[in-house]
């Protein structure tokens, strides 16, 4: 029997276009109000990607310090920090100074919330971050007073998640044979940060006629532009979320890196522990959220998501949900698919691990990515009482190159799962709705 449908294909073909199309389709209809309001969104499509990546790693190296200790958790991110900037390292000792000073801002220009600004001087290019959008934003909100178990500063002082950035550097600075690289961190709480980076003694000539296009997002041109009264903004339009790119997969591998290092000490079922207490913990005010909003808002805000996760998809729409055919996720499937190439990530290298081990977080699979258990674990969280918005097919995706599915149930579905989904996880039903995870903060008692 057929159901009434909420939205025609036409209608599910607009939610599916990216932001920047919908801004050069405005543009070209003379439509400079919308194209302004999309331009905001635009500059913060990342942000609710970005705070869920930072806060998630900094918990995880909190918790991983308090059950090993501050050397543990130092060789730790050690290790990572030289995976993840080794091929920069490579590139700087090829003489490709520039390209990898350039490579390395922009990772920092993406952070949501960063403001930058440079300075290219005979010795150094100096960025100014003021603030950071990283550890300078936890500093600025004052985690470490919010929440002292997972994100006090380190016994010298260092803030939690700056210390992973120390890694980088030494990392680098390690592999580069000098201090290249290095961060000074303002003791006012401000969340500033000026990092610079020492120029080889041959470039005597400047590395950047302009240092400031360094610093500088596609979107931020584009909306001083239009204020300026010009529309020559077609070429900063297309694909604009794939500007924070560097940033989003750099966070990848920090992510998969940091998951195997508690899988290492203690297999799934520490690292669900984590997942619960360092990533879901983050990720749950976004129920209330989702709760709150029409159809087509949740609808328009998964698809986004999406895009600003470097997916691609298309969206069918079922009785009671609607299905997101990903081709592939923009995070674990590129991951799984080899796509991501910078930094280098390849499952089988060291700390990119194929788990062997069945498990509820492997959806029941072995030779499993590691990286998709978080998606295992927000699944089990649902389906015990949470709302559907954000239900994987953890065996849709069973080989690189196979799409994946994701599911967005509509406002008073029944919560009904399909028992082959419940089985991956190594459920048997499905949990009543818990009243509470639907109440945003300011309404709770």
């Amino acid at each position: 029997m057929a159901f009434q449908r909420l939205f025609s294909d036409a209608e599910l073909a607009e939610f599916e276009k990216a932001p920047s199309q919908l801004a050069a389709e405005a543009l070209a209809a003379g439509d400079l109000p919308r194209v302004t309001a999309l331009l905001a969104e635009m500059a913060a499509g990342h942000k609710p990607l970005h705070v869920l990546g930072l806060h998630t790693l900094a918990r995880m190296w909190g918790k991983y310090r308090a059950l090993y200790g501050e050397a543990r958790v130092d060789a730790a991110l050690r290790f990572m920090a030289g995976r993840l900037v080794d091929h920069w390292a490579e590139r700087w000792r090829a003489g490709e100074t520039q390209a990898t000073i350039a490579g390395l801002v922009a990772i920092y220009r993406n952070h949501a919330g960063a403001e930058l600004d440079a300075e290219e001087t005979v010795e150094t290019v100096t960025i100014a971050l003021a603030p950071c959008g990283a550890g300078g934003m936890l500093i600025r909100q004052k985690w470490a007073e919010r929440n002292p178990d997972l994100y006090a500063p380190f016994e010298d002082g260092t803030p939690v998640f700056c210390r992973g950035c120390k890694a980088l550097q030494a990392a680098f600075n390690e592999r580069c044979g000098a201090e290249v690289w290095r961060t000074e961190i303002a003791p006012d709480g401000s969340g500033a940060c000026r990092m610079t980076f020492a120029k080889p003694a041959d470039e005597v000539a400047p590395l950047f006629k302009n240092p400031q296009p360094l610093v500088r997002s596609r979107v931020a041109e584009a909306q001083e532009r239009i204020t300026q009264g010009r529309t020559d903004i077609e070429e900063l339009l297309p694909m604009q979320q794939q500007d924070w790119r560097p940033w989003h997969d750099f966070m990848l591998c920090w992510l998969e890196y940091s998951f195997a290092a508690f899988h290492d000490e203690g297999g799934y079922d520490l690292l669900h522990e984590i997942f619960l207490e360092c990533y879901e913990s983050v990720f749950y005010p976004r129920y209330a959220v989702f709760e709150q909003w029409s159809e087509a808002e949740r609808l328009r805000r998964s698809a986004w998501s999406w895009h600003y996760h470097m997916g691609r998809f298309r969206i069918v729409e079922e009785e009671h949900r609607f299905a997101f055919i990903l081709d592939p996720c923009g995070s674990g499937a590129r991951l799984f698919r080899g796509d991501v190439q910078e930094p280098p990530f390849a499952y089988g290298a060291p700390g990119a691990k194929l788990t062997k081990e069945p498990h509820m977080l492997s959806f029941g699979r072995t030779e499993f990515p590691l990286y998709c258990s978080h998606c295992a674990a927000t699944n089990a969280t649902q389906i015990d009482g949470l709302p559907l918005i954000f239900l994987i097919d953890g065996h849709a995706q069973l080989r690189p190159g196979m799409p994946c599915r994701q599911y967005l149930y509509k406002n008073g579905a029944p919560r009904e799962v399909e028992a082959r989904l419940l089985r991956q996880i190594g459920r048997d039903r499905v949990a009543p709705l818990d009243p509470r995870s639907v109440e945003l903060p300011s309404k709770r008692t």
